[in-house]
C-alpha cells in the first residue's frame, strides 16, 4: 500500500497524534521484518494480530453487525502494479481483513 486517504473522525485526536502513533506500530513491524530470518514474517504477523485485536477491545461496537455499501474498483492496466480503490463507510478492521484476504489468496502470493 502506498497511499491511504482517509479523515479523522475523532474530535481528540490531532493527525500529529495520529501519524505519531502510526509511525512507531510500522516502525516496529518494519524492525521485526527486517531482521529477515525465518520468525520474524510470523513475529510481524502476529504484532499486527495482536494491534488489531487491542483495538476491537477498546471499541464500542453495536451489537447488530452493519456492513455498509462497498465499492471496489481494480485497475491492472500496469503489468507491474494493480490498483484497487476501495470506498466505503468506516467499518473497524475492514481494510485489515480486505488486505489479510488478499495477502492469503493466490493472486496474492
Amino acid at each position: 500500500m502506498d497511499r491511504l486517504v482517509g479523515v479523522i473522525t475523532d474530535p481528540a485526536l490531532s493527525f500529529e497524534n495520529w501519524k505519531a502513533t502510526v509511525e512507531t506500530r510500522m516502525s516496529r513491524a518494519f524492525t521485526i521484518l527486517e531482521r529477515r530470518d525465518r520468525d520474524s514474517l510470523p513475529q510481524a504477523r502476529q504484532l499486527v494480530n495482536q494491534m488489531v485485536a487491542d483495538k476491537l477491545d477498546k471499541l464500542s461496537i453495536d451489537p447488530d453487525p452493519v456492513l455498509y455499501p462497498v465499492n471496489i474498483e481494480v485497475d491492472n492496466q500496469d503489468e507491474f502494479v494493480t490498483t484497487i480503490k476501495v470506498t466505503s463507510l468506516d467499518t473497524p478492521v475492514f481494510l485489515y481483513a480486505f488486505s489479510n484476504a488478499l495477502s492469503i489468496s493466490p493472486a496474492g502470493a
